[in-house]
């Protein structure tokens, strides 16, 4: 009853999605280790840069161990186009900043070689299941409906806003950015909008718990690493209205996911979902 209400995903994306955990889990050591890590990463990064990177990292191990250990539709159908968005979108920075990277690191190989199969693996599998309905289904509430679609819009323009213009749009950020790196920052931004537009509609008490731990994660490391990075450094003017900005972003995008993955506790039976939702 179980494997025909929320069917298990294939074999091969599961194989992938462990790969990912492993992958995702070293690169985060830019956050918690960035002497270790930094030496073999396929670009140049500062401190700073190393610190956000490593952040983005640990936020999307997230929902990977999620959709790795359930491996199920549910979540696979808020995850999967997640995985997709976030490896298709820094497949292509990758490709056209190929000057950006380096080409005496193995790590180089092994990030090209794995963000060119990811996105194709995801592609063909979210084809393959495009008829599969959404499990466990509940209605978004009004108030949550109206929060995922604000911030869709204002995280997807801005993603998209960092993808045509770096410099200018992360200019205002509390430390340096180069266009390589800015535009690098715009896949947590597009896949956070991707995931909510997703559920601003129905989704089940996990996929909502799965986005709300994601983005309560990003949020708080995010800040948590800028504070930890600075000691020493003390290169963050904390008073600066740009700075108070940033934090007031990555502390929305927190206060909003962990608001979310509260909300995942409510009571309420599941509703039937067709393909029409």
């Amino acid at each position: 009853m179980v494997e025909r209400e929320n069917p298990r995903v294939s074999l091969l994306v599961l194989i992938f999605t462990w790969v990912e955990v492993i992958v995702v889990g070293g690169a985060a050591g830019l956050y918690t280790v960035p002497a270790l890590v930094t030496p073999f990463w396929p670009w140049a990064l500062t401190p700073f840069n190393a610190m956000f990177v490593g952040a983005t990292y640990f936020a999307a191990w997230v929902p990977l161990v999620i959709f790795a250990w359930v491996g199920r539709w549910n979540p696979g159908r808020l995850v999967m186009p997640m995985i997709g968005v976030f490896t298709g979108y820094v497949l292509i920075i990758s490709l056209v900043g190929f000057g950006s990277l380096l080409w005496d690191r193995i790590g180089t190989y092994v990030w090209l070689a794995l963000y060119l199969a990811l996105p194709l693996v995801t592609a063909v599998h979210l084809w393959w299941y495009r008829h599969w309905p959404p499990v466990g289904a509940l209605p978004t509430p009004p108030l949550w409906r109206l929060l995922l679609l604000i911030q869709a819009a204002a995280l997807g323009l801005y993603g998209l806003a960092m993808l045509v213009a770096p410099l200018e749009t992360n200019s205002w950020w509390p430390w340096p950015i180069d266009a390589f790196n800015g535009r690098m920052y715009g896949a947590n931004f597009l896949t956070l909008a991707v995931a909510s537009l997703i559920l601003s509609r129905v989704g089940s008490r996990l996929e909502r718990l799965t986005l709300g731990l994601t983005a309560f994660t990003l949020g708080v490391v995010a800040i948590v690493g800028l504070v930890k990075t600075d000691i020493g450094l003390n290169r963050v003017i904390w008073t600066a209205p740009n700075t108070l900005a940033w934090l007031a972003l990555f502390a929305a995008i927190a206060i909003i996911g962990g608001g979310l993955a509260l909300s995942a506790r409510n009571g309420g039976a599941a509703v039937p979902v067709t393909r029409s939702l």
